[in-house]
């Protein structure tokens, strides 16, 4: 009987278990929890890069994935958000997120903390990454010892668009081209409440620090560009300089953030760049994606801006994917991987402004097709020409510079190959003597007229240092008829990253250094009559308070209540 009893009991359990796993596996969903910047991944109705990641990896697993997506606005804020999700196991604890995105420093912070995953590059879907990949990304990566654990995503520089028409309008004169390549600018009496600096300790820090020691980094400039410290001693010098946190050299800072305070319009996020477009302000301390997208916007509005980084040198930042402890490796790897597709990461690039990791000949084709000089060439063959002007009839195809010099449509002089470097910009550069170009109506859909335009300097802008991949070696060259815009702010030359340091974490020693002293700085930009009203109102309480125990004590009360005026009694309850 027990024997028939236990059989009953097994094959009833194997037959729950086959239910449980049926049922599990038709409705069962892989969860991945994502943790980003705000507006710092193509989500629109045109790209959807979540969305198509989800329908990509549901059809890999043969499982419905869904991304919980959700974003920060700080390193910081992200940090304390970990903590709070944490769970203590066996061996430390896991976090409430599988993939996260800090910047450099706080990379080196969590990584301090044994706070991450290493990646697994044996699971083989890292490939996008590792092949297109910038080779001066993961060069970097592997200098620091971050390859096995963080893979780069964005990376700018710090620097400061500018409105050179607005300040010389209200400079009276006092502004001078060039002004903008360093770290005083905004410290310039005409600057005066036209511009705005980051509400952020570590990158309103590293302006100052500009500021403070910038003879000190022009002098070491000079012995490099002289050859008298190679690239790596040079740098890991800037990196030093913008990297102090003695008490002598906070002490400064604090001087000088405290003067600034003064002058500018005040501090920012995010508002800075719409106010730039505006032209309610003309200087605004950048991240490099953020002035893409403000140059982007004010060429909308027909305002022509500008980004310059200090000659002094400056910060050369990056933001990583890594993966917090008991994160699902291999699903965040392939997320990591989706997004360093060269497509993937075109139209992540074209949303949010910000240049990503990814490099190679496809980026670099796509980056002719957004800043490449282009021309119209006249042709007999209207059936096949790419534009046709309805007012004279003439028919045009449209060439990139080098494709017209290369196919002999474009007729240039002898100094093309011999001469032609720019004295000013150290550029390789040309004079045409005709462009052509279309010009677009508001929604860039419809044509409404032709522009030409004699004599016009084009420049051969060099983006190899940062395109060039493991397996690419070639010169990567752009023709552009205009320099100080998008595309050297998103492609700075090599000569710009070597001046640019890495912001390194802080310990806590130095941290708090720093917090008291944008906490006088914040203090500081308190007006002087709403300083003395609350110091005023601070003494009041502290006389006024011990009198009134005092009277209290005696038996004596003060009736401090005042009566409204007006109110009629409309009936008294009694009390029960």
């Amino acid at each position: 009987m027990r024997k028939i009893f236990n059989l009953a009991l097994a094959l009833i359990m194997v037959v729950s278990l086959f239910s449980f796993t049926g049922c599990k596996s038709e409705g069962e969903v892989i969860e991945l929890n994502v943790y980003n910047w705000e507006d710092y991944i193509c989500k629109d109705e045109d790209n959807d890069l979540i969305a198509d990641f989800e329908a990509f990896a549901s059809e890999k697993y043969g499982k419905k994935v869904v991304v919980n997506y959700s974003t920060f606005g700080t390193n910081e804020n992200m940090y304390n958000e970990l903590q709070l999700s944490k769970v203590k196991t066996e061996n430390g604890y896991d976090y409430g997120y599988d993939l996260v995105c800090p910047s450099d420093y706080m990379i080196q912070k969590m990584l301090g903390e044994g706070m991450l995953e290493k990646f697994d590059r044996s699971l083989g879907n890292l490939d996008n990454y590792d092949t297109y990949s910038s080779k001066y990304i993961l060069d970097l990566f592997e200098k620091y010892g971050w390859t096995d654990y963080a893979c780069g995503y964005m990376y700018g520089t710090m620097g400061f668009v500018y409105n050179p028409e607005v300040l010389e309008r209200n400079s009276g004169g006092e502004y001078q081209p060039g002004d903008e390549a360093h770290w005083d600018f905004p410290w310039k009496t005409y600057s005066k409440n036209l511009g705005t600096i980051k509400d952020s300790i570590r990158d309103t820090y590293a302006l100052a620090i500009g500021k403070v020691y910038s003879e000190e980094l022009k002098a070491l400039s000079l012995r490099w560009k002289a050859g008298e410290l190679s690239d790596e001693d040079y740098q890991e010098q800037v990196v030093g300089i913008f990297n102090r946190t003695d008490e002598a050299t906070v002490q400064k800072v604090t001087e000088e953030l405290i003067e600034l305070k003064g002058n500018v319009y005040g501090f920012e996020v995010d508002s800075g760049k719409r106010d730039m477009a505006s032209g309610k302000i003309a200087i605004n301390f950048a991240w490099s994606g953020d002035a893409v997208y403000t140059l982007d916007i004010a060429d909308e509005a027909n305002t022509e801006l500008f980004y310059a980084v200090p000659e002094e040198g400056s910060n050369i930042w990056f933001d990583g994917w890594v993966m917090p402890k008991g994160a699902n490796i291999e699903l965040s790897q392939d997320f990591v991987n989706f997004l360093a597709d060269p497509e993937n990461a075109q139209i992540n690039m074209n949303y949010i402004g910000y240049t990503p990791v990814v490099a190679g000949s496809e980026m670099h084709e796509f980056a002719i097709s957004w800043y490449g000089a282009y021309t119209l060439i006249e042709t007999d063959d209207a059936q096949h020409a790419d534009f046709v002007d309805s007012k004279t009839g003439k028919a045009y195809f449209e060439y990139y510079v080098q494709d017209a010099i290369d196919e002999g449509e474009l007729v240039l002089g002898e100094d093309y190959l011999d001469n032609g470097i720019d004295a000013e910009t150290g550029y390789r550069c040309i004079t045409v003597n005709e462009m052509r170009y279309p010009v677009y109506d508001e929604k860039e859909e419809n044509i409404i007229r032709f522009e030409y335009y004699e004599d016009v300097d084009l420049y051969l802008y060099d983006v190899s240092f940062l395109l060039n991949t493991e397996s690419d070696d070639g010169d990567m060259f752009i023709w552009t008829d205009t320099l100080g815009r998008q595309l050297e702010t998103q492609y700075p030359t090599r000569e710009t990253v070597m001046r640019c340091a890495i912001m390194k974490h802080f310990n806590d020693v130095e941290m708090a250094r720093l917090n008291d002293m944008w906490d006088e700085v914040k203090v500081s930009a308190i007006p002087s009559w709403l300083m003395i009203m609350i110091v005023g109102i601070i003494l009041l309480a502290i006389i006024v308070a011990p009198i009134l125990s005092y009277l209290n004590k005696k038996g004596i009360h003060l009736n401090l209540k005042f009566k409204r005026k007006n109110l009629t009694l409309i009936k008294r309850e009694p009390i029960k």
